[in-house]
Parts: C-alpha cells; sequence; structure tokens
C-alpha cells in the first residue's frame, strides 16, 4: 500500500523546490536588467540628442553610404529601445521603423548585451538558457565561450534541445573545452538532428549548416586523441572522411589501413587510400576489404578503384597544361597563388590526370578538373605551383600547399612523376627545369 502522507508531502516539497528555483531565476535576470538598465542610462544621459534628430542623422548616413557613422547610431537607437524595454514600457515605433529601414536586426544594443556576458551567473543553467533563447540577444557564442562548469553546460544543452533550439545546440558544443563532454554532446545531437524533421534543424544540418563544420572539428579532435572512438563514429556513420583528407595525409599507412576498415562508403574509401604511399600498401589492404565494416555491395567499386590507383603508380600521366605558370609578382600580397595544380584519376582511366595553370585563367581547383574531365572529388588532390630562381642552378618548379576543395596531395604518389613533369614543362619553359614537391600542408 502506498504511503499517501508521504507522496503528498514528497509532492509538496517538488513543488516548493520549483517554485524556488523560479524565484532564485527571476531574481538573477531582474540583477541582470538591473545591471544593464544603470549602463545603458549612463551611456544615453551623456547623448542630448532627441531621438528624431539620431533618426534623421541614420538616413543621412545610409543615403551617404557612411556605413561607420550607421553602426555607431544603430548602437545609439537600440540603447533607447533598451530602456523603454527593459522599464516596460512600450518600445518608441519610429525608431523601430528607422532599424528597419537600414535593416538593423531588432536586438539589444552592445552596451547592454555586454553587461548580460559580464554579469552572467555563469552557474544557473536556467538564467543561461532563458538569455540564450531570448530572441534579441546575439551573443551567444561569447556567453557559450564563458561556461566552464560541465554540469552546467550539459543542463544548458538540454534546455535548448527541449526548445529545438538546433543552432544554439551547435554553437554550445562547438564552445565545450572538455573533449569528454563535448564528444557526448555531439554524438546525442547527430542522433537528434538525424531525426528531427523541425526547420532550424534541418537548416543546421543542411551541406552549407554550421553542424558540418562541427562534425570535422569533432572528427579531427578524435582522429588525434581517441582513435577508438574516431573509428566506432565512422562505423556508425555520425562522423565521415568528406574534408578530412587534409588531416589524414600525413598518417602512416598502418592508421590509413585501420580507418579504412571502418569507413562506410566508397567515397570515404577513395579518401583514405589514395594516401597510402606505395601501390604494394594498397595491394596488401585489398583482401582485408573483406572484414571490413564496408557494405559488401560496395566493395567491389573500391576494389576496382585500388586497382586502378595501383596501376597509375607505373602508367604514364596524362599531363595537362591549362595555362603558362608565371613566376611570383612581388607586388602580390602572401595569401595570393601565381599557379594551382591537380592530381587525380579521371573515371575509368588507370593514369593519373595531372593539370596545372595561373590562377588568371583558372582561380579554382575545381575549374582545372573540369576542364580536363570527370575526376571524383574523392580521388582528386591539388596544390599550388611555385616558380623559384636560385642564384645559381636551373630554374626550380615546386610542387606545393593544398587545395581547399580536394584536400592535400600524396607526396610519394606525385614524386613517382617528377620525369614527365619536367619533360614537359621543358618544353613549355624553354630552359632546363627541376621539379621539386614538398609535404603537402595546410
Amino acid at each position: 500500500m502506498r504511503n499517501i502522507p508521504g507522496d503528498v508531502e514528497n509532492t509538496a516539497s517538488q513543488g516548493q523546490d520549483s517554485t524556488l528555483e523560479d524565484m532564485d531565476k527571476m531574481h538573477s535576470i531582474a540583477l541582470l536588467q538591473n545591471a544593464a538598465l544603470n549602463k545603458v542610462k549612463s551611456a544615453v544621459e551623456t547623448d542630448e540628442r532627441r531621438t528624431e534628430d539620431i533618426v534623421r542623422e541614420i538616413e543621412e548616413a545610409d543615403k551617404n553610404k557612411d556605413y561607420s557613422a550607421q553602426r555607431v547610431l544603430i548602437e545609439v537607437l537600440r540603447q533607447r529601445l533598451d530602456i523603454a524595454d527593459i522599464n516596460g514600457t512600450e518600445r518608441p515605433k519610429a525608431i523601430l521603423d528607422a532599424l528597419a529601414k537600414v535593416y538593423a536586426a531588432d536586438e539589444y544594443s552592445e552596451a547592454r548585451q555586454k553587461v548580460m556576458v559580464e554579469e552572467m551567473p555563469t552557474d544557473n543553467p536556467d538564467v543561461i538558457a532563458h538569455t540564450l533563447l531570448d530572441n534579441r540577444f546575439s551573443k551567444s557564442l561569447q556567453l557559450l565561450s564563458s561556461i566552464k562548469d560541465i554540469q552546467v553546460r550539459e543542463s544548458v544543452y538540454q534546455v535548448l534541445k527541449s526548445k529545438n533550439a538546433a543552432s544554439l545546440a551547435v554553437t554550445l558544443v562547438s564552445t565545450t573545452r572538455d573533449n569528454s563532454l563535448k564528444t557526448k554532446l555531439f554524438e546525442d545531437l547527430a542522433s537528434w538532428l538525424k531525426n528531427s524533421s523541425n526547420e532550424e534543424a534541418k537548416k543546421v544540418k543542411s551541406p552549407s549548416g554550421r553542424f558540418f563544420d562541427l562534425k570535422s572539428d569533432v572528427a579531427v579532435l578524435l582522429l588525434r586523441t581517441d582513435s577508438e572512438t574516431f573509428n566506432r563514429l565512422l562505423e556508425n556513420e555520425v562522423i565521415d572522411i568528406d574534408g578530412l583528407e587534409r588531416n589524414i595525409g600525413g598518417e602512416p599507412d598502418e592508421r590509413l589501413l585501420d580507418i579504412l576498415m571502418h569507413v562506410k562508403t566508397a567515397d570515404d574509401a577513395s579518401r583514405v587510400f589514395k594516401f597510402m604511399s606505395s601501390k604494394e600498401t594498397i595491394l596488401s589492404a585489398i583482401p582485408k576489404l573483406d572484414s571490413a565494416a564496408l557494405p559488401p555491395e560496395l566493395r567491389t567499386k573500391v576494389v576496382e578503384n585500388m586497382q586502378r590507383l595501383v596501376a597509375a603508380f607505373d602508367n604514364k600521366p596524362q599531363i595537362h597544361s591549362l595555362g603558362r605558370l608565371r613566376p611570383r609578382d612581388k607586388s602580390m600580397a602572401s595569401y595570393n597563388i601565381a599557379n594551382k595544380f591537380i592530381i587525380g584519376l579521371r573515371e575509368g582511366e588507370d593514369s593519373a590526370t595531372i593539370a596545372w595553370s595561373n590562377t588568371e585563367d583558372f582561380w579554382e581547383h575545381k575549374q582545372l578538373s573540369e576542364r580536363v574531365g570527370n575526376i571524383p572529388k574523392a580521388l582528386c588532390a591539388g596544390g599550388q605551383v611555385e616558380l623559384v630562381q636560385p642564384e645559381s642552378g636551373c630554374l626550380q618548379v615546386v610542387f606545393k600547399g593544398f587545395s581547399a576543395t580536394y584536400g592535400s596531395y600524396n607526396k610519394s604518389f606525385l614524386e613517382g612523376f617528377k620525369q614527365a613533369i619536367a619533360e614537359r614543362l621543358k618544353l613549355e619553359l624553354g630552359t632546363e627545369v627541376e621539379v621539386v614537391v614538398e609535404a603537402s600542408k595546410y
């Protein structure tokens, strides 16, 4: 038989606890509001202009495209909105209309948000979540970065999740410094987003959404610190290799083989084995695919690609000069690139395709790829080409760097074609050249 009095007492106790928590939350929010009000009032009281004068000034700044002045005036108007908001009075329509005309978001002033971040009780997850979920608060990155307590961070995450605040949840996980918690929350977030039909969740997990960057960050973290979890998440398709070429390119063959055994797609398999240092290594990996996580129906395609790459180590490459290589102009900024190249396997072929050009003719690596035919992204790589004239000796043509689109290249694979490249460059440049292949680094 249930102890009714005990149950009633317990329920009453829980109700009191809940009430106390709500009171504590409201008290903390009130303290934040008061601190913000004092800061904003102090700023507004030093500005003796009438609101209508400021509205006129912001219209003139917009007309003159004086965006620096416009930003200052937007802050002034937002501060006046904040005072009305905190005092519980109606926010002036004239200010709201003026901000709308210059496409300024309806959010709190910088002064108010600075106080909210600095004075936030970072041990109170309810107040933190309440602030983050306020549509006029835009400093979520700064606030979430300030939370050090693991339990508080996890509690805030659960609130955001319950409110379907997918974008904020991604930011919270992204700013988590504790690796164990970051991995735990990321796995939960990935499962939640996968099964969510919420519009914000759809946007966040789209190819251009912020979850893709978080997925890559976590994958790199695990690659460096926890290979067992990295492999498990690969098999569960929580992470993948797309975008990680720059990170796995320098891994030893033993580690690449280990990763290959856990990937689930043909493209990811290609992204891994294309970095193996020799054809012998690739050949030795082929029979091991029978016990790999790769679905059986994909193994034939993967083995075919591996065999084509093995053959390409010995076959004469197809070289395409799509634009004359140019020396680096001394006036060029350090981040500008004079020439680019790609190397890869075109669909169905077993000879490497190498193409280069100057960046005036072809600005992007993908333009080089499109020009020479269908080279699958997973089997393509790229970098930069630099002409170097030593004080003595012949002209050096240095292959270096990486491609933001295709990732880093396999130094061992490219080095095998130095003679063929040198012969082609001699015809193009009209002089003897020394081909130098550097390690592909970001």
